[in-house]
């Protein structure tokens, strides 16, 4: 695969459930680009309290890199639509144009890269009932255009088997 390119400063947001192959595309395609990712900030299994710090600590990070004015990548799954709406403004504020890769994984795969992330030994795995429900209200504004609202310009990335990903 080659590296994808983006403008200058461009807010990429990464945006799909937790097990879709957002860090794996982003590790792939987007090598060059800083990049804030909770996930990151998570060691060992998922805790309500790990996750509120771990966004306190992205949101630190991604005011730094918005001050430094260069593109970078939040790699989050940005399934609620009024926090997505939030950094789409946060970054037009700044000056950077948001940018956005929607990940469009059927549920049975996301079950089964859930089971191996904890092999890539980056973080533990969150509980699949919290990944059932961030992935049906994913789809619900999938399905009412909501997702792609927002954005300059994005880019759907499907699942492929065969060839591990490819953009539309």
């Amino acid at each position: 695969m080659t590296a994808i390119s983006v403008g200058d400063k461009s807010f990429v947001m990464m945006v799909g459930p937790t097990g879709c192959g957002k860090t794996t595309f982003r590790e792939k395609n987007l090598p060059a680009l800083a990049c804030v990712c909770p996930d990151s900030f998570i060691i060992g299994p998922w805790t309500p309290e790990k996750v509120k710090l771990a966004w306190g600590y992205a949101e630190t990070m991604a005011e730094i890199l918005f001050k430094e004015g260069k593109s970078f990548i939040f790699d989050a799954q940005f399934v609620n639509e009024n926090a997505r709406r939030r950094w789409q403004e946060t970054a037009r504020s700044k000056g950077f144009t948001p940018v956005g890769f929607i990940f469009d994984t059927p549920w049975e795969q996301i079950q089964e890269n859930q089971k191996n992330r904890g092999s890539r030994g980056t973080y533990g795995a969150v509980p699949m009932n919290v990944q059932e429900t961030a992935f049906k209200a994913f789809e619900a504004q999938k399905q009412s255009k909501t997702l792609f609202e927002g954005f300059e310009t994005y880019t759907v990335v499907e699942w492929r088997k065969e060839v591990s990903y490819s953009g539309t």
